[in-house]
Parts: C-alpha cells; sequence; structure tokens
C-alpha cells in the first residue's frame, strides 16, 4: 500500500514536470524536477539533453476504458512539451600538438631575442659553460708557466 502510494507520487511529480514544460504560455517558469527520484533521474530526458521515448500501454477492453484514456492524455501532453532552451557550447577543434608547437615558437623567440640582448654586436660569443672537469685548472697553470 506504502509502495503504490509512492508510484503515485512520483507519477504525479513526473505529470507536474510534463505540464510545467507542455505549457507554452509560462515560459521560464519552474519545473520541478527536484519533487520525486523519478523526476530527478528523467531531469536529462525532460530538459531536452538526451533522447527519450515514452511507451504507453493501452487496452481496448471496455471497463479499462477510463484508464486508457487518462494514459492518452498524459501521452499527449508528453508529446506537447517543449523542453526549455538551453544554450550549446561551441567547441572549436582541439589539436594540443598544434598547441604545443605554438608555445615552443613563442618560447624560441623569446630565447632568440634575449640571447641577442646579452651579446654586444660584434663581440666574439660567451665561452661554452660546461667544460670538462678540471680543464680550467689546466689552462691556468699553463698560462702561469708561459
Amino acid at each position: 500500500l506504502v509502495e503504490g502510494r509512492n508510484i503515485n507520487r512520483s507519477l504525479l511529480s513526473l505529470a507536474n514536470c510534463i505540464n510545467a514544460l507542455a505549457d507554452r504560455t509560462r515560459k521560464g517558469a519552474h519545473v520541478p524536477y527536484r519533487d520525486s527520484k523519478l523526476t530527478r533521474l528523467l531531469k536529462d530526458s525532460l530538459s531536452g539533453t538526451s533522447v527519450a521515448a515514452m511507451l504507453c500501454a493501452v487496452s481496448p477492453s471496455s471497463d479499462q476504458y477510463e484508464e486508457t484514456l487518462n494514459t492518452l492524455k498524459y501521452a499527449n501532453r508528453a508529446k506537447q512539451m517543449t523542453p526549455p532552451q538551453v544554450p550549446q557550447r561551441q567547441e572549436g577543434e582541439h589539436n594540443p600538438l598544434q598547441e604545443q608547437v605554438a608555445v615552443l615558437r613563442e618560447l624560441q623567440g623569446t630565447l632568440v631575442h634575449l640571447a641577442q640582448g646579452m651579446t654586444p654586436p660584434g663581440a666574439a660569443p660567451a665561452p661554452q659553460p660546461h667544460q670538462a672537469h678540471g680543464a680550467g685548472r689546466r689552462q691556468g697553470r699553463r698560462e702561469r708557466e708561459a
């Protein structure tokens, strides 16, 4: 009995969401997605960010006429609903290799600019920083002996 009550409450919340989305006169009105677990689960489908389909079980039996009629009315309201317009993000093609090449070219240009600023025009290039270990001591001793 309690479970049936909860199912009916969830279906009523779903009907409220569908009514809010189907009512064309209330543009931008609040849609109660948080009223039940069912509407929270179906929020993406109802809001237009995914595709949804509704199946209706109808019966040709005369004793099920009221249920069939209510089901068809419910489906018709669902068919008339228009999801709110959500702006789509425009993403261009993302090419990380081109971005890295552009960054490397920019760094190379900066390095060349800095290197040109450090050596005055016409001057001899600066000595290499990586000399063999002890090479400076031997050269200094030879200069002292000469």
